[in-house]
């Protein structure tokens, strides 16, 4: 259904274009996210066979290790992870229809938008902090098989190494939390402008 008596705020239209981008973003990565859990043993798998022609043994161990500790790591948060990313896809899915009916002025689309604000707010609380916790567990296991296995070299090197690493988890820590600090701020935003009683009217 379409109101062309009135006049489309332009805080609809940015409603709107903000739920699509959002939700074809969401729905995207969503399911790289599921098939990324689907294949991470796969992948580990042919990163050992590729190690084995690495000429340097200290090195082919390290990497061997550091295979096998993220991987623990990851298969160890692998339920949260797929029911973050199933209601990130659903969420998402939810936000394209909303913002299709927002265009449309259909009398659901608040609502409809609504309801996917607030799963994929579950979706990335949840996606989010499983995420920042495997990071920071990753980066703790490669700072410690590194330091483990690389004794015997330069200690520089070594040391350079240790600072790549962490700062590296600084970097994706900042920008992860900022991301979803972004997403959250303008799902509220949204949900606040649509419950003005001026917008609200719009779909009556």
């Amino acid at each position: 259904m379409t109101n062309d008596s009135v006049t489309r705020p332009p805080g609809l239209w940015a409603v709107a274009i903000l739920a699509l981008v959002l939700g074809s973003l969401g729905s995207c990565g969503g399911v790289l996210g599921l098939v990324n859990v689907a294949l991470q043993e796969s992948m580990v798998q042919m990163q050992e066979t590729l190690q084995q022609h690495e000429p340097n043994p200290a090195m082919r161990e390290m990497n061997a290790q550091i295979q096998r500790r993220s991987l623990e790591i990851a298969s160890a948060w692998r339920v949260p992870m797929i029911a973050g990313q199933g209601v990130n896809v659903l969420g998402s899915l939810l936000l394209l229809v909303a913002g299709i009916l927002l265009f449309r002025w259909h009398p659901q689309a608040p609502t409809i938008f609504f309801v996917a604000v607030a799963l994929s707010i579950v979706a990335d609380l949840l996606v989010g902090g499983v995420g920042l916790i495997v990071q920071r567990q990753t980066v703790a296991a490669l700072t410690e098989v590194t330091a483990n296995l690389s004794g015997s070299g330069d200690p520089a090197a070594e040391r350079m190494m240790g600072s790549v690493l962490r700062a590296s988890g600084t970097f994706g820590f900042c920008f992860a939390i900022g991301w979803l600090v972004a997403k959250l701020g303008t799902y509220v935003g949204s949900v606040v402008y649509l419950r003005k009683e001026p917008v609200r009217a719009l779909f009556g």
